[in-house]
């Protein structure tokens, strides 16, 4: 699993008929893994983030998102940021037990892709969405 500040890159191609071709396994492997190391409930809250990744993908547009796992559960961008503006991790320690960015840039010209997922702290991520 990523250590905090480690980076998964995939590099595709879009395809001849226009469509996004990226090999998305090991991406996803992290993300699974860690919902279903550290998520004791609620972990299948992954496939809501995996869905609007894979809708990116296929509607070829650029992407972030920010992933949270937490002991109930999985978090996306708009809950993570409702959490830090509300302070509610206050009242539950070390409230992120993983946080991901995730971004998808499209480079039309070249006809490339880049899927980077990154390992940030809660301290990153205060700092970006706020």
């Amino acid at each position: 699993m990523l250590k905090i500040n480690e980076t998964i890159t995939n590099d595709g191609y879009i395809g001849a008929n226009g469509s996004a071709e990226v090999n998305m396994s090991d991406i996803f492997t992290e993300l699974i893994n860690s919902a279903g190391t550290y998520c004791e409930r609620y972990a299948s809250d992954l496939l809501y983030e995996i869905d609007s990744i894979k809708e990116a993908m296929q509607n070829r547009e650029n992407y972030l998102a920010y992933i949270g796992i937490r002991l109930n559960g999985v978090d996306g961008t708009n809950f993570i940021k409702s959490r830090i503006n509300h302070s509610s991790c206050n009242y539950e320690p070390n409230c992120y037990l993983r946080l991901y960015k995730f971004t998808i840039v499209f480079d039309d010209d070249e006809r490339t892709i880049i899927a980077d997922l990154s390992r940030i702290s809660e301290y990153d991520a205060i700092h970006e969405l706020l």
